[in-house]
């Protein structure tokens, strides 16, 4: 690569860490929301309730309505066999506990595992689940985050900054 060693290091170093935050960020943030989301189905008598854990481990993956996906049907077959209760204690629970964990953890691992800002992790989902599919949940911050450090490097390469003169300072 026509960079300073520096650079190159800087984008090696880069690289390996956002593939490990996002790689193992995705699936530990799937897996914590499906454990709170069966800790509710336990105490509430799900029938099927690993069926429904999974569903939800697998559907928290998604962004914006993630384990929603699970919850709300969930919730809507509780009502259907009479047990309204049931069914709204889940609904709450879902959209205030089952949610806040994907909303909370999420963020905390990526800066934790990669020093990755909440919104490079929100944009990266959502254009990585547009342009690649599901494989864009991992793929999406890494181009992001590689394309804001690339344009860094560009500029500590080839943009030359200038200071101001003392002539300058004084008019």
């Amino acid at each position: 690569m026509p960079l300073k060693q520096h650079n190159v290091d800087l984008v090696a170093h880069e690289m390996r860490t956002l593939v490990i935050s996002n790689a193992l960020g995705v699936p530990l943030v799937a897996l914590l929301q499906g454990l709170v989301a069966l800790a509710s189905y336990v105490l509430l008598g799900v029938p099927d309730v690993w069926f429904w854990f999974l569903f939800t481990c697998v559907a928290s993956m998604l962004p914006f309505v993630g384990a929603a996906l699970a919850y709300v049907p969930l919730s809507l077959v509780l009502f259907s066999q009479g047990e309204n209760w049931k069914g709204i204690v889940l609904l709450v629970y879902g959209i205030a506990i089952i949610g806040s964990v994907d909303n909370i953890f999420r963020f905390v691992l990526q800066k934790k595992l990669g020093n990755i800002h909440p919104l490079i992790t929100v944009f990266g989902v959502i254009i990585g689940i547009n342009l690649f599919g599901f494989i864009g949940l991992v793929f999406g911050p890494i181009f992001i985050s590689m394309f804001i450090l690339l344009v860094k490097i560009y500029m500590n390469e080839f943009v030359k900054v200038s200071t101001p003169s003392e002539e300058q300072l004084k008019t």
